[in-house]
């Protein structure tokens, strides 16, 4: 191997690794504001609100259980797994298709942000966090199948 080729194959690997470090570091952020807006249900919750204990206290489990799954799944990105994109990809939807049938209030919009641009990076870098490596250059991003041997 050349060192030319032992070059590219690094910069190659730097590429890779930044790419999955900023999509684990989107799901965090969105694990975390997640687990913040939870805490933050449970704790203001008094006796005056109008809905149940059981439903307050059953929404802000939720939206911690929510959380954490975003963690667990944005910490395994690592492992760029086909099936952890997609539980990734599916987790993020979930946040933004809840939100708009809330009352889509400049709170909601603001909510949406964030797993709106964790969604777009991980769509963009598909190939990557899938196992599959970037798209060859001129090709579009639905290269997975093709270079993990199966049939598009």
């Amino acid at each position: 191997m050349s060192s030319l080729s032992i070059k590219r194959v690094t910069i190659r690997m730097k590429s890779e690794k930044a790419i999955v470090r900023w999509g684990q570091g989107l799901l965090i952020v969105n694990a975390a504001i997640w687990v913040g807006v939870g805490v933050a249900w449970l704790l203001r919750h008094d006796g005056a609100m109008a809905l149940p204990p059981w439903l307050v206290w059953g929404l802000g489990l939720a939206m911690l259980s929510y959380g954490a799954l975003l963690l667990a799944v944005g910490i395994q990105l690592r492992l760029k797994k086909r099936r952890i994109h997609l539980a990734a990809v599916l987790l993020i939807s979930m946040a933004i298709i809840g939100g708009m049938f809330d009352d889509l209030g400049l709170a909601d919009l603001l909510g949406m942000l964030p797993a709106l641009a964790a969604l777009i990076y991980l769509w963009i870098h598909k190939n990557t966090f899938s196992g599959a490596g970037p798209a060859p250059k001129g090709a579009d991003h639905d290269a997975i199948g093709a270079n993990q041997g199966e049939r598009a």
